[in-house]
Formats: C-alpha cells, structure tokens, sequence
C-alpha cells in the first residue's frame, strides 16, 4: 500500500472519530483530577489515568491552597512535607483496587449504537442496586469506614463525556441509601474523584470542571470552577477556583 494512501486514511479515521466524539471541549485542559488525598493539613489533587477523547493522561500534581482560594502545581513536593512524586501518576488501578478492598464488584455499561448493555453491581457477594441511570458508569470511589460514596459519569467511545447522575452515598454495613449529591450540585457533571476529610469529615469532590466541598450532611460548603491564570513572579500556571468560572 502506498504511503499516501496510508496517511490519507489515517486521517479521514482521525476525522470521522472526531466528528462522532463531538466538539473539542475546554475542560480537557484542565486539570485531571483521579484521586484526593489529606497529607499534613493539606489537600492533595494527584492526577487521573482515565482518558477522553481529546485529551493525554494528566501527569500534573497539585495542591489545594485555601487562603488564597487557588490550586497549585506541585514542582517540588518535598517543599510542602510530601513526598516526592515528580514523574509519576496515580495508578492506573487505583480505582480497581479500592473496590477490591471494599468487596465491591461493578462491570461497566455499555449503552451506544443501539445497544444498552448496563451496569451490574455486586457488594459483598450479593446483586445489589443504585438509583443511577444504568448506563452511567461509577468512575470515582470513597469511603470513611461507615459509608460508601460513588460518583457517576457517563464512558462512551470517546472516554469519559460530560455528563452524569452525580454521587450516591451507601451504608457499608448493609448498602442503605444514606444520601445523594446531585450532578447540578456539582461544579460539573463528570465526578472525577471524591475522599472524605478525615479530620473535619468534610467530603471533597474534583470533576472535570472544579471542586466542591460539603459537609457530613451533604450540604455544599463551597465550589468553584477551575481558571487557569499565570504567575506573574516564575510564570508559572495556577489555577483560581471562582464561583461562575472565568
């Protein structure tokens, strides 16, 4: 086969994905939060490995700066008391093992081109339901010991889309309904990571748009949408966190 021939059909596929993944999206350059975490007093965002369509896995660290209301990049972790994680994501099975260790079993949906294949849950060895659209996958996992907090997003073809159920909250000890966070309280619909605060019980949240923090009843303490700025000193990227985005 000749070369231009090659190269002529790699783009009209390139084309053809893109035009069926829809409009490139803003949101795909920011940042690509997959896990929460709270290291001496502060809050850690480390990067998400789950990939759209537009977008490269985030390779980027940061943290969370209350006084000043902005999310930093981490150049040099072990200025902060962490360690040093330059070079590194999350992992990629992060989210497998945690359901691993909470003896949570969910199989993905697949509901596109006519098909709705959709999402099973098992918990503890038995079927169990959530109030999510079925074909709404569970794309972010936490517990405090007590409960269960799932987020909900929706994977199609193109990677994780906008668009979701928001967060259920569960029982451990028996899968009860304890509460619900809907997607329109969210500063975004796509629920990338959520952990809860283990010295103020307030629950954190990181979607593919901002963050939001609530508090044990589930009542919004703030969010803030992502809002990518230029340090003027080292000319380096932050991101403020505003009520109705940039």
């Amino acid at each position: 086969m000749k070369k231009g021939l090659v190269v002529t059909m790699l783009l009209a596929f390139c084309v053809e994905s893109a035009v069926a993944c829809g409009e490139f999206d803003d949101w795909h350059l920011l940042p690509q939060i997959g896990e929460i975490s709270f290291v001496n007093d502060k809050v850690v965002l480390q990067p998400s490995t789950v990939p759209s369509f537009y977008s490269v896995p985030e390779e980027r660290t940061f943290i969370w700066f209350p006084d000043e209301q902005q999310l930093k990049v981490v150049y040099d972790a072990t200025l902060y008391g962490l360690p040093d994680t330059s070079g590194t994501v999350a992992a990629p099975g992060w989210l497998e093992r945690m359901k691993e260790a909470m003896s949570l079993e969910i199989t993905s949906p697949y509901c596109a081109e006519g098909e709705e294949l959709h999402r099973r849950v098992t918990y503890k060895g038995r079927e169990v339901e959530l109030e999510f659209d079925p074909c709404l996958s569970i794309t972010a996992l936490g517990h405090d010991g007590d409960r269960l907090y799932l987020g909900s997003s929706y994977v199609g073809e193109c990677g994780m889309q906008s668009q979701g159920g928001g967060i259920e909250i569960r029982t451990v000890a028996d899968w009860k309904l304890a509460g619900k966070i809907p997607a329109d309280e969210l500063p975004g619909e796509m629920v990338r990571a959520v952990a809860v605060n283990p010295q103020d019980k307030t629950l954190w949240v990181a979607t593919e748009q901002g963050l939001a923090q609530f508090d044990s009843d589930y009542q919004k303490l703030w969010q803030g949408y992502y809002c990518e700025e230029i340090d003027s000193v080292d000319n380096r990227p932050f991101y403020s966190l505003l009520g109705v985005g940039c």
